[in-house]
């Protein structure tokens, strides 16, 4: 799977978990859609290799969703669409103080 392949997944994810945004990385301060949105990332690789050669890179990639309580309908929602393509995650679910909101954060790799 693509990080472009990726992208349409989260296209999905947008529709289905009913966020008012999704972006890659990050928005502008003061350019955030109201809660809930939701940024994906892939900040680094896990490459195959052997004889000095990679034969894959496998993409980490982590979704944030921000949401103001925690939404148990939308985390279903997100990990419904993972499922459906194959995707296996970890979940964390944090309170952000500074931000008064919840972020639950998904770590995979594709």
């Amino acid at each position: 799977m693509t990080l472009t392949d990726f992208a349409d997944i989260m296209d999905e994810i947008k529709t289905d978990a009913h966020l008012n945004g999704v972006v890659y990385d990050f928005y502008p301060e003061g350019a955030a859609p109201a809660l809930p949105f939701a940024a994906w990332r892939s900040p680094s690789n896990d490459p195959f290799g052997a004889d000095d050669v990679t034969y894959y890179a496998a993409n980490d990639v982590e979704i944030e969703m921000l949401t103001e309580h925690r939404d148990t309908t939308k985390e279903a929602a997100i990990e419904a669409d993972l499922t459906k393509h194959g995707i296996f995650y970890q979940k964390t679910v944090t309170y952000l103080d500074d931000e008064k909101c919840y972020q639950t954060l998904y770590e995979m790799e594709i």
